[in-house]
């Protein structure tokens, strides 16, 4: 019996979908910032409260001065102020695409396509949280040409 030319290149497989959850504080981001851009406090205080859910008591950034912006556009729509709460909430929005891009960098630097895989997955989530826009992302490197190994196996 004789085996050859087996490439070491795997078959595709399905992405594994966003985590419910992520697709969530994404979609709840969206709406607070699609109803302050709309000039409706109450929708942007539900889907405040609907993100803020997500988090600690801090609030559901993994950054302190996320969470401190979190909660100072809560406090601008709690109190009725929609230019102080638009200002801040795209403000956030900013800050937080900084921060998934300086991740996704760090990330590719210290682990090339697969390291940065969630980060930049997460940075499009976040994108598209911020501005409404679904974004490209970049396809992972293809494997080169010359893949293809010869294995021999006799019985």
């Amino acid at each position: 019996m004789s085996i050859s030319a087996i490439s070491n290149a795997t078959a595709a497989s399905a992405e594994p979908p966003i985590s419910p959850t992520r697709l969530q504080e994404d979609t709840a981001g969206r709406e607070i910032i699609a109803a302050l851009d709309a000039g409706n406090l109450g929708a942007a205080q539900d889907a405040y409260n609907t993100l803020a859910s997500y988090g600690s008591s801090a609030g559901p950034f993994t950054s302190a001065a996320l969470n401190q912006q979190f909660q100072a556009v809560g406090q601008a729509i709690q109190s009725g102020d929609l230019a102080t709460a638009q200002q801040t909430a795209h403000s956030l929005g900013q800050n937080l695409l900084k921060q998934d891009l300086n991740q996704a960098v760090k990330a590719y630097e210290g682990g090339g396509w697969p390291g940065a895989k969630n980060a930049i997955e997460n940075l499009g989530g976040d994108y598209w949280a911020v501005t409404g826009k679904i974004p490209t992302l970049p396809s992972p490197p293809q494997p080169s040409a010359n893949t293809t190994e010869s294995v021999s196996v006799s019985a």
